[in-house]
């Protein structure tokens, strides 16, 4: 476990990629498309500025446009 926890620290970048990318889609409630990259590249850049945290994930995505602007199908 501890050699996990070195390999996602070396990689934060990836990581939170990734894991922006998962959360994306169930935020969603879609797959991803090429125009989501840009959401994507943005949250980001704000974990990045904000060390990562986790609050800061939820709220971008939260914040963004494709969230924002979901439709709702019921």
């Amino acid at each position: 476990m501890a050699e996990f926890k070195q390999l996602i620290l070396k990689r934060k970048d990836d990581f939170s990629r990734n894991l922006t990318e998962k959360l994306l889609v169930y935020a969603l409630g879609r797959e991803l498309d090429y125009f989501d990259d840009c959401t994507i590249h943005e949250v980001g850049k704000r974990l990045k500025e904000r060390e990562y945290r986790y609050s800061e994930l939820i709220l971008g995505i939260v914040e963004s446009y494709p969230f924002q602007h979901r439709r709702i199908e019921q």
